[in-house]
């Protein structure tokens, strides 16, 4: 049984998507100040101040859990969704600052280029030269985490794949919430959750991931579904049992688990796409976000 609040919090992404529906016909920089609406549904993160960043190239947001328990030799790297076309820095400060109280630990949220003025891979550049900042301003790779929802889930997962691949050292770990890595909309439930789904559904998550990826959609770093995960760092996952997405969050904790990667992986039932949008306001969002950071505090807390 789901709470009144999570109720509540349905029909609001009920009308923010009738919103989206409106001004579908509207230029993208309207488009994009609409659909910040979704982000203003996250409430306050008290206890945390927002500050200006610039990390080499890459400008954002820094929040900064307050209070005497905050680790200071760690940080985390916070990658907003949004389809990889919609969302900011400002526009997720909220959300990631639930999420960095939570952890005790200081988030910076990468202003990236967004799909289609910058298609891939400029965001994916983006977010991995924020890490290579962190790393030069003397952040130990044991002491970051990467936190992403949706679009920047996906973004996530593409920068571990990355670092894998290159000469950096893999950080201490990721958390996912409903992660989106498949721009081609393969997963089943992609159909059998078409009918409760508020947000997503195969044909706009592929009309989104060819702004994206265009004639890349199948690109396993595009699309880390499609990857292999030896190599990376310990997975955290959570996802919403009404998501068309579920099951790019069931393949990812199978391909990890495949490849000897630790996982801890969560469905909410009857759960939106990210509704961890709701902290602040729903109790299912709050716990899930109590869980994330907990997870994230614990593992930086190793070394």
């Amino acid at each position: 049984m789901v709470s009144p609040e999570a109720v509540e919090f349905v029909e609001s992404l009920k009308r923010h998507g009738e919103r989206m529906v409106a001004v579908a016909g509207l230029s993208l920089d309207d488009q994009r100040v609409v659909a910040e609406g979704l982000q203003a549904m996250t409430g306050p993160a008290r206890g945390v101040a927002f500050h200006d960043a610039s990390t080499d190239t890459v400008p954002g947001v820094w929040v900064r859990p307050e209070g005497s328990d905050v680790v200071e030799d760690a940080a985390i790297v916070y990658v907003h969704g949004g389809g990889y076309v919609y969302g900011t820095p400002v526009g997720y400060r909220n959300l990631a600052g639930h999420v960095a109280k939570a952890a005790g630990v200081a988030a910076l949220i990468p202003k990236y280029r967004r799909a289609p003025e910058h298609p891939f891979p400029a965001g994916l550049d983006d977010v991995l030269a924020a890490y290579r900042a962190l790393l030069e301003r003397g952040i130990a790779p044991e002491k970051i985490a990467f936190v992403g929802d949706s679009a920047g889930g996906g973004l996530v997962l593409a920068t571990l794949l990355r670092i894998r691949d290159s000469d950096l050292p893999m950080p201490a770990t990721a958390a996912l919430m409903s992660p989106w890595v498949d721009l081609e909309a393969t997963g089943a439930s992609m159909v059998t959750n078409a009918g409760v789904d508020l947000l997503a559904s195969a044909e706009g998550m592929r009309a989104l991931g060819s702004l994206y990826a265009p004639g890349a959609t199948g690109d396993p770093i595009a699309s880390p579904v499609l990857n292999d995960y030896s190599g990376l760092c310990p997975l955290f996952i959570q996802a919403g049992g009404h998501e068309a997405l579920l099951d790019d969050s069931t393949r990812v904790r199978d391909k990890a688990i495949e490849a000897g990667i630790p996982v801890e992986f969560e469905v909410f039932p009857e759960m939106q796409h990210v509704f961890q949008l709701g902290a602040g306001h729903v109790p299912e969002a709050d716990e899930a976000v109590a869980k994330l950071g907990a997870y994230v505090r614990t593992v930086l807390a190793k070394y």
